[in-house]
């Protein structure tokens, strides 16, 4: 069963690396806080401009300054209407970042021209974009941006308009160290915020590709023991034929001779006989298994019916171990639709169980309306610490040299294409327990 459950797992992940959405790219949230960004820069303008001139009586070119802020502000609204559509197939580029910082540049030079120029405190406010652009674009972009924002800056120190009367009626040293001030506090201020969600952003880019390498690590391995698996029911298929025949042959001998027979013998060989015919209906599953396991837009079935199904396909190749089954859930059991690596994962779990404690295995199964988890307990020997730590990784094995380490590998590896984990600790009294946990969500069908 291991071997039908590498070669569904390999094929559905070949199809989720094919379906893998690519990383979202980070243009598109460094555009989004731009634009809150300059929302905040927006109302800091008008603010500014409402003080100087009616709080502090100063002349100031009113009708240019507000128009200025006018421009920005439905700038701005283009720039909601552009991120409304940013997605696969409209994604933000580097250069459209590049375009909307040269706008705040070009709006800030014409603010600063209608207000004093370089002698205005606000022009350290150029360091802002350019902070943006070291921290999000590429070298040539921050160039260029660096370069046009010192010729903004060298033309202002000579061409701009004056505030009359500034120095000689409002103590001018004393407030332009002050605007000094504030222009630092708020330079200071969403720096800091705003390099920092960048770096976040980073770090978060940097784990979700970590992770994808992961994935894309063990999916090679998967493939590899596909490859193996393979073969190894191309190998095992004579054999196999040639042992059900020796069978078949060996019942016949036997039936009929009953009384002189060994207690249970003749069972013993029927026995033989339907794991032989199981290991060969598991051999052309592997074979014909080509297209989906799983019945897209299937109606499904209850819940209850599904994971019974599940333990009933495992007792027949595990006659002799008993299993206490129990659902436990609010409500009727919701219609799933669980495909064939499901089943393997499932089934994996409980032949640990049945390997180490074949008569006292406790399955069970609870459902509430966001998850569904099942408990797979066994009374063997447990798991000491190192196995606690590398459970499910691939090639560990909890037998002892008597596995191959890739059944709780594979069960795993599914369960996560469900989004769900797989968890393993001790029992009180001896004994393991393994718990599956999954979205409701993932399997269940909305009617």
């Amino acid at each position: 069963m291991q071997a039908a459950g590498v070669y569904h797992g390999a094929h559905l992940f070949r199809r989720r690396a094919m379906s893998l959405r690519p990383l979202p790219h980070s243009a598109a949230l460094n555009l989004y806080r731009l634009f809150w960004l300059r929302i905040v820069a927006i109302i800091g303008q008008t603010l500014a401009v409402g003080v100087v001139h009616s709080g502090l009586r100063m002349t100031l070119p009113i009708a240019e300054l507000l128009t200025t802020i006018g421009v920005l502000i439905f700038l701005n609204g283009l720039t909601w209407a552009r991120l409304q559509f940013a997605g696969e197939r409209f994604p933000v580029a580097d250069g459209e970042l590049f375009a909307q910082l040269l706008v705040d540049v070009g709006a800030l030079s014409v603010l600063l021209y209608f207000s004093g120029g370089a002698t205005n405190p606000f022009i350290m406010l150029f360091l802002l974009p350019l902070t943006i652009a070291a921290a999000t674009l590429p070298v040539r972009y921050t160039w260029a941006l660096t370069a046009l924002s010192i010729a903004a800056y060298s033309l202002l120190q000579f061409y701009y308009r004056p505030i009359p009367d500034f120095m000689h009626e409002h103590n001018g040293q004393d407030m332009h160290l002050l605007g000094m001030w504030f222009a630092f506090v708020i330079i200071a201020c969403l720096m800091a915020h705003y390099v920092a969600r960048m770096a976040e952003t980073l770090r978060e880019r940097q784990r979700r590709l970590s992770a994808a390498r992961e994935d894309s690590l063990r999916n090679e391995q998967i493939v590899g023991l596909a490859t193996l698996a393979a073969g190894a029911a191309h190998e095992l298929g004579t054999p196999l034929s040639t042992i059900a025949v020796v069978a078949g042959e060996l019942e016949h001998d036997l039936r009929g001779h009953e009384a002189a027979l060994p207690t249970g013998l003749l069972d013993d060989v029927r026995l033989l006989k339907g794991q032989i015919e199981q290991c060969r209906q598991i051999l052309r599953k592997l074979s014909a298994a080509a297209g989906d396991a799983r019945a897209e837009g299937g109606r499904g079935v209850p819940l209850d019916k599904a994971l019974l199904q599940i333990i009933e396909e495992w007792r027949l190749v595990r006659p002799r171990a008993q299993a206490d089954y129990q659902l436990l859930g609010r409500g009727p059991a919701p219609r799933v639709v669980l495909d064939a690596t499901f089943a393997q994962a499932v089934q994996n779990i409980l032949n640990n169980a049945a390997d180490v404690s074949p008569l006292d295995i406790a399955v069970r199964a609870q459902y509430d309306p966001r998850e569904l988890s099942i408990e797979v307990a066994d009374r063997g020997p447990g798991l000491t610490a190192e196995m606690l730590a590398r459970a499910g990784q691939p090639f560990v094995s909890t037998k002892k040299g008597k596995g191959f380490g890739i059944g709780i590998f594979l069960a795993n590896a599914t369960l996560e294409r469900y989004g769900g984990k797989v968890s393993f600790e001790n029992r009180e009294g001896g004994g393991a327990q393994v718990t599956i946990r999954l979205p409701l969500s993932a399997v269940q069908v909305m009617e």
